[in-house]
């Protein structure tokens, strides 16, 4: 649990540094726009096709299936307890932002770095997995929440993503126990290198866009946390646990599973006129407080 913490404290580290370059305009808005989709289009599907550098083994495979069922059980999970403990907010302008920030984690910012540093690249590979069903999920029920029978969200996002296409990518290679030249391997990974604290300078720059005054006053903003920090991950640990999904699976996918509310949060309620004030509130509030709930959720599953 210590270990773990200290991984998580590093992280924040970063996370403080974004803030400030964010606080002191060394790092403008338009400038974290850039870094982020710099991020989200070349250096996520980097880690991604470098963590599948690997010879083909069956073993890893069947663990892949693992991962994505596990990514399925955790968004169910998530979309249970808003259909039976969010109801009241049911037609409130904060519904769409609440119910959100409880299904989807930040997996791919976060739950790539921690997995990184816990369990090397097979921790990447697995939660690699997870990026898939969690697009999947994001690009449908995700939008559709904010939109709900509306029409507009575009099925072309679901296949047209850095965690589908680099996974497209890296899985021919592993099936196949391709291994790329030097020439390409060697900036695929400094590319790859830059994944944990661009991440990380990019959630502190976020962060800085927060107004904390009166946060703790927000309708919907315990539950939220309460439901997203705490119950999903607890209820999911306990079925993996049931289901005996193997340990080395299970500590980096409840990393992942243990993240905050996901980044999209704040872009999605930009794009369909949602609560963006309160999606950013979320974002960051959960993110501060996951470095106390994350360890323990890691040291649980060990």
């Amino acid at each position: 649990m210590l270990s773990t913490a200290q991984q998580v404290a590093v992280l924040f580290i970063m996370i403080g540094v974004g803030f400030l370059c964010a606080k002191t305009g060394m790092l403008s808005r338009r400038g974290g726009k850039q870094l982020t989709n710099i991020l989200f289009w070349i250096v996520t599907p980097a880690v991604i096709v470098q963590s599948f550098q690997m010879d083909f083994d069956r073993e890893i495979m069947i663990k892949l299936g693992w991962s994505a069922l596990c990514s399925i059980i955790a968004h169910l999970v998530g979309i249970l307890l808003i259909t039976i403990f969010f109801r009241r907010y049911n037609g409130e302008a904060s519904e769409s932002v609440l119910k959100y920030s409880v299904v989807f984690s930040n997996n791919g910012y976060m739950g790539i770095p921690l997995a990184l540093a816990m369990s090397g690249n097979m921790g990447v590979v697995y939660v690699s997995a997870t990026l898939v069903i969690f697009n999947i999920i994001n690009f449908t029920y995700g939008i559709w929440l904010f939109q709900k029978n509306k029409a507009g969200f575009n099925w072309k996002k679901i296949l047209l993503n850095p965690g589908v296409l680099g996974v497209a990518i890296g899985l021919p290679f592993f099936f196949l126990s391709i291994q790329l030249p030097e020439i390409v391997s060697m900036p695929l990974g400094m590319l790859a290198d830059m994944n944990t604290p661009l991440a990380m300078l990019v959630c502190g720059s976020l962060l800085a866009t927060c107004d904390f005054k009166g946060w703790y006053k927000d309708r919907g903003l315990w539950p939220t946390l309460i439901s997203r920090l705490i119950l999903v991950p607890a209820i999911v640990l306990g079925i993996l646990l049931a289901i005996g999904v193997p340990e080395d699976v299970r500590l980096p996918l409840m990393a992942a599973i243990s993240c905050p509310t996901a980044m999209a949060a704040t872009m999605f309620a930009n794009m369909f006129n949602g609560d963006v004030k309160l999606a950013s509130k979320l974002v960051a509030v959960t993110t501060l407080f996951s470095i106390v709930t994350i360890p323990v959720f890691v040291a649980l599953a060990k």
